[in-house]
């Protein structure tokens, strides 16, 4: 029975120093709707597609420049690699050295290295996923604070549907400015004496197409919706502190207990062998 107490108070202690020491990570998630009706092709605009949009670079990029991730040091610290690091030392040691091959990279500047990594961070702690075979897309953020885990998938979803709306609206903007300069050449001839009644309808026909135009640009929307925004959550996604201890617990009983019957076989034995 000591054996098996201590064992358990043990692992007990070890679990819950564990569970105390890992830091919170928070998760919050952001869910996207896309209009079905409103694709052109469903080839050009499946979810799997959107999905592979959201999770570019590109997007990345927008997103680390609004919340001015380059600048947060924090945010920038690079991410222990302690197997790189005793690789590192090895190489060093026995005398290998690294040689690249081709043409040597081209130099970053401190800003483009800064916005690299926090592009290459952001990668690695948002996910999106489409939900089944749905219409439905999740961003899901994991972050050391609430606030941050929020502002993650929400600034996402924003600078998604900021350029999916500003891709619909640019031949609108061209279309625009071509029917425009119509409109004030034709408006220019009318101005002379000698204007003809065709040039008259031809700038009717301009002017007409020009507000149908405009007021196509302001009707415009995106292909898809927030179907619900991240809010700040109040408990944190890891580490599970009890499921810790209790599995801790749970393997401190079984090392007990097998410590326990691995030390009674010697004195089963020698008493078996006493009785015969």
């Amino acid at each position: 029975p000591l054996t098996i107490i201590a064992c358990t108070l043990i692992c007990g202690f070890i679990g819950l120093i564990t569970a105390t020491l890992l830091p919170d990570r928070y998760t919050a998630v952001t869910l996207i709707s896309l209009k079905r009706d409103n694709f052109p092709s469903a080839t050009l605009h499946s979810p799997d597609g959107e999905v592979e949009i959201i999770k570019s670079g590109a997007v990345a990029a927008k997103v680390a420049e609004r919340l001015n991730l380059m600048a947060d040091s924090q945010w920038l610290q690079p991410t222990q690699d302690h197997f790189a690091d005793f690789r590192n030392w090895l190489n060093k040691r026995l005398g290998f050295t690294q040689t690249q091959q081709g043409t040597s990279p081209v130099a970053q500047t401190p800003q483009a290295q800064r916005l690299s990594r926090a592009i290459r961070k952001l990668q690695s702690i948002v996910k999106v996923r489409r939900v089944g075979l749905s219409d439905v897309i999740t961003i899901e953020a994991t972050a050391s604070t609430p606030y941050r885990a929020a502002e993650l998938p929400n600034t996402y979803a924003d600078i998604y549907l900021e350029q999916q709306l500003e891709a619909k609206i640019e031949p609108l903007k061209k279309a625009e400015l071509v029917l425009g300069a119509l409109v004030r050449k034709y408006d220019a001839e009318l101005a002379k004496a000698e204007s003809q009644l065709h040039i008259r309808d031809l700038y009717n026909d301009s002017l007409t197409k020009l507000e149908a135009t405009a007021q196509a640009r302001l009707m415009t929307t995106p292909h898809a919706r927030v179907a619900s925004r991240a809010s700040a959550p109040s408990v944190p996604a890891f580490p599970p502190r009890k499921t810790i201890l209790a599995l801790s617990i749970i393997v401190g009983m079984g090392i007990g207990f097998t410590l326990a019957y691995i030390l009674s076989v010697p004195t089963r034995a020698f008493s078996a062998q006493r009785s015969i």
